[in-house]
């Protein structure tokens, strides 16, 4: 787009009048063309980064790992907890673009990690609801840069059912039919070996219980 805040803003407008929801805002970049060295003088490039929940960068095939890491050091510098995906011919999976869609009589998976043989891994947290707005948006507000992915599906105290949806920073939380389950689950989904599942789950399992004025203690804020 050739405006591409101009977009967004539409896009949010739209969505505060209920005609859709902004599930997050995608900028894809050339691996082979980004100005990692001098990003700050290309500032039609340094307003997508910063705009952007989530970052596609494609071509990474076309180019070596050291060029690959410093684009990455250059996007971080900016946006410390910058969501990169990396992507070979714009091929990234579906449910890292457009969210997690299990199928509503797929029976819930126990807790723990997978990997989908594309360079993602994913993390399943189960839970005991009920559970506040509160708690989820402050875990996933504190979750590691290398998860790009992640839905929730948890009850408040009321016995409301809630969706929660995130992707980059971006958190949305909307209301869900009673799924018929006494647990609550959150989806999670990242670069594989750049985080820990099975460690991501046990942390978010202890701050799920924890109070609502607190901090996430580590390792989320590694």
């Amino acid at each position: 787009a050739s405006d591409p805040g101009a977009l967004a803003q539409l896009f949010l407008e739209l969505q505060s009048l209920g005609q859709l929801r902004v599930d997050g805002l995608i900028t894809v970049a050339d691996a082979e063309t980004f100005p990692a060295r001098n990003l700050g003088k290309h500032p039609e490039v340094r307003d997508r980064i910063l705009g952007a929940d989530l970052l596609v960068l494609n071509k990474t095939d076309l180019v070596d790992a050291s060029r690959l890491e410093a684009i990455e050091r250059s996007i971080r510098a900016r946006v410390p907890k910058a969501r990169v995906v990396r992507a070979q011919k714009g091929r990234v999976p579906p449910e890292v673009v457009l969210g997690l869609q299990r199928p509503a009589d797929c029976p819930p998976p126990p807790s723990g990690s997978s990997s989908d043989g594309h360079g993602f891994a994913s993390a399943v947290v189960r839970f005991e609801s009920s559970g506040t707005i509160d708690t989820l948006r402050r875990v996933l507000q504190a979750i590691p840069p290398a998860i790009v992915r992640s839905k929730g599906l948890f009850m408040k105290p009321d016995g409301t059912w809630w969706v929660v949806h995130g992707v980059g920073q971006r958190i949305s939380v909307e209301r869900s039919p009673n799924p018929g389950s006494d647990f609550g689950e959150l989806v999670l989904i990242g670069r594989a070996g750049e985080f820990d599942p099975d460690e991501l789950v046990r942390a978010i399992q202890f701050e799920i219980r924890q109070p609502n004025d607190r901090k996430a203690r580590k390792p989320f804020d590694d």
